[in-house]
């Protein structure tokens, strides 16, 4: 039995390097062998020898000729602290790059030290989303006990440790998608559009939504400075309530602690209880007063009916 047949099989889905894989488990396979072949070619304005492997001089520019990358390369991708469809989607974008063997990955790691920008320009057209690059990027550096990546500045501990509710004990997950220092994190606030994907794979690994909330407000302050930022209010405005916030002032409170849209909100109405907590926390850091936030709070139970 071929070392490759013993790993088990993967979907057909593999082969599309722009759809994301269903599956409820990441295998490989010889059997998918033509299928990754069958994946369509890339080439550019200046061709190369498709054969040839990675090199710093032509990574963004040779022709790529799809491959099923072999078993050591699926071992990487396995070993990843990902979801299942971030696997699929870095397999995918490895096929269809020509990354067949670790010397590929090697090539490849050059070349993201090299140009980072090129490398994930080429990543991301064949199917990683920015969180993937990210982990992806942060992996190949540190490949076989190579400590490229800077360690925590005191920066990025401290913006960690100031979050409501506190995520200093997130930092390792956070250090895995190459986010180290203060510096990194503010390039990731300027990257707003990019954000639903760091919250996918966050959320994935163990971050609760409360903590992606915090997270992102403090995302949101380094972004812009202190905060503004649009909220889709809603059409109308209800009268005050006794005892409680106009339905305006209770969308600022939200707006404060980093809530974008009613999707947000409605995700806060089904948070468990400890959760919920972190989030009025959050709120009385931004001046609510005791009866606002029960306000608020009996108002999330109810799921704003």
């Amino acid at each position: 039995m071929s070392s490759i047949s013993r790993i088990g099989a993967i979907p057909a889905t593999v082969s599309s390097p722009y759809t994301s894989s269903v599956a409820t488990e990441f295998t490989y396979s010889s059997t998918t062998q033509a299928a990754a072949l069958a994946a369509p070619s890339f080439s550019s304005a200046s061709p190369v020898a498709a054969a040839t492997p990675a090199t710093t001089s032509s990574f963004a520019n040779r022709t790529w000729k799809p491959c099923l990358p072999d078993p050591l390369v699926y071992t990487f991708v396995q070993g990843l602290l990902i979801s299942t469809s971030s696997a699929h989607n870095i397999f995918n974008a490895f096929s269809n790059c020509g990354i067949q063997h670790t010397s590929d990955l090697d090539a490849l790691a050059t070349a993201i030290h090299d140009s980072q920008d090129e490398a994930r320009q080429v990543l991301v057209k064949r199917g990683m989303n920015y969180a993937d690059w990210l982990i992806v990027r942060h992996a190949l550096l540190n490949r076989d006990n190579r400590q490229t990546c800077p360690g925590p500045d005191d920066g990025f501990d401290v913006c960690l440790a100031s979050t409501s509710p506190p995520l200093s004990h997130h930092a390792s997950m956070l250090h895995d998608m190459c986010l180290h220092t203060l510096t990194d994190i503010r390039d990731l606030a300027s990257l707003s559009a990019e954000w639903p994907h760091i919250q996918t794979h966050l959320l994935s690994q163990g971050f609760s939504l409360a903590e992606w909330f915090g997270f992102r407000q403090a995302l949101t302050k380094l972004a812009t400075g202190g905060g503004a930022f649009v909220l889709h209010a809603r059409s109308h405005t209800p009268a005050p309530e006794t005892g409680g916030l106009a339905d305006m002032t209770r969308w600022a409170a939200f707006k404060r602690i980093g809530l974008r849209s009613e999707d947000d909100i409605k995700a806060l109405c089904t948070l468990q209880s400890e959760h919920l907590d972190d989030v009025m926390e959050m709120l009385v850091k931004e001046g609510l007063g005791y009866s606002e936030c029960r306000y608020v709070e009996d108002a999330l139970r109810r799921g704003f009916r």
